[in-house]
């Protein structure tokens, strides 16, 4: 049997839940809400989860909420996929063996409840650790560039084309560019080392030849103001893939997040609800200036008047907020001794929200904090 990470689907009903905000600025009655949308039902693109396997450690914290969890994500999504599954240490433990026992049985169970489920990953650097057999090959050089060709073609062939027509999109290429971060700069490089600098157009070759019609992405992470460059680098990967004559269907980007509780800090100040809107604004503006990138931040619990929020950040360039269901008084998330509005508050704060929008594009999220403060059935009533 397989189960959902609850924490990610927590945080995705945050999402989906409010917090109160005063209507100082009009008095007009709102109508009362019948019943609540769903994220498929609402959003314009597909909405996805991952679900994990009961031996993965992340699950066990979660497992006496597992039925209500695996609920929420069958009402709340399209995709599924699952982070471990697919990739070449799972299913090729050796060179010359697979097992694909577990992604069978994962398959199954999402096809049998009826998701589209997206592939994660064919290839990823970070799948070759140093304890795998592809690293030690690597090292000793034990096959040539042909013979490492011949192998990655009938895997990718091979794991496509098991789950041809059941499978709707894979990430065919996963992070291939340096991270800019910790990672060592040639740590990406490996594939091109074994097989060439062709090998990753010829992966998307290889998935188009064995399934045709799924979606095929090429995906990619830091691509945010400090990754211009490496924007950049990632357009002229998808053209070179283009011009070698395969196709990427997609290209997977970020957008930008900026924290309340980062925020606090950079003011010197706990996270307590201590900020101000004029002070989150004036940041969040600096940020929005030296991207392109869609921008989101985080509005706590509506600086009082959600109507004013909205059309400050709006004016400030921001591509949406997300606002919670504390008191004005707030208290970061992880912290104990946190105090709610009533559900049919945080309601109007949200029609409040929305109908101070000019730009229908602009996002309100809205989160809850219900969870730690009275338990999970009232959180999915909020």
């Amino acid at each position: 049997m397989l189960y959902v990470n609850s924490a990610i689907r927590i945080t995705l009903l945050s999402f989906i839940c409010t917090i109160g905000c005063s209507d100082k600025n009009n008095d007009e009655p709102f109508d009362t809400v019948e019943a609540a949308p769903t994220l498929s039902s609402t959003a314009t693109f597909p909405i996805g989860n991952a679900i994990f396997s009961q031996d993965d450690p992340r699950f066990i914290e979660y497992e006496s909420n597992y039925s209500r969890v695996l609920n929420i994500v069958k009402a709340e999504s399209d995709y599924v996929g699952h982070d471990e599954l697919f990739r070449i240490r799972e299913t090729h433990p050796t060179p010359y063996s697979t097992n694909y026992a577990r992604l069978d049985a994962f398959v199954d169970f999402a096809e049998a409840e009826g998701y589209r489920i997206h592939g994660h990953n064919l290839l990823f650097y970070a799948d070759i650790g140093p304890d795998s057999w592809i690293a030690d090959y690597r090292k000793n050089g034990t096959w040539t560039q042909a013979q490492w060709l011949t192998w990655f073609e009938q895997y990718v062939k091979d794991k496509v084309g098991r789950y041809q027509g059941r499978v709707a999109s894979w990430d065919v290429l996963n992070e291939p560019l340096y991270k800019v971060l910790l990672d060592e700069p040639d740590d990406s490089s490996v594939f091109i080392d074994l097989a060439g600098n062709d090998i990753y157009a010829r992966a998307f070759q290889w998935a188009r030849e064995a399934d045709p019609h799924a979606k095929l992405v090429l995906n990619e992470f830091f691509l945010g103001p400090n990754g211009a460059v490496k924007t950049d680098d990632l357009i002229a990967l998808a053209d070179e893939i283009g011009r070698a004559g395969a196709k990427v269907d997609v290209i997977g980007f970020e957008g930008i997040y900026i924290s309340g509780g980062v925020l606090s800090n950079d003011l010197g100040l706990p996270d307590i609800g201590l900020t101000t809107l004029d002070q989150v604004s004036y940041r969040s503006a600096q940020i929005t200036r030296v991207t392109d990138l869609p921008t989101i931040v985080d509005a706590d619990t509506g600086f009082y008047d959600c109507g004013k929020t909205i059309s400050t950040f709006e004016e400030k360039g921001l591509a949406g907020c997300h606002i919670e269901d504390q008191i004005p008084e707030k208290r970061c998330g992880h912290l104990d001794n946190k105090e709610l509005i009533t559900k049919e508050e945080m309601v109007l704060k949200i029609k409040m929200a929305v109908r101070s929008r000019k730009d229908s594009n602009f996002l309100i999220i809205v989160r809850t904090d219900a969870n730690t403060v009275e338990g999970l059935d009232k959180t999915l009533d909020r």
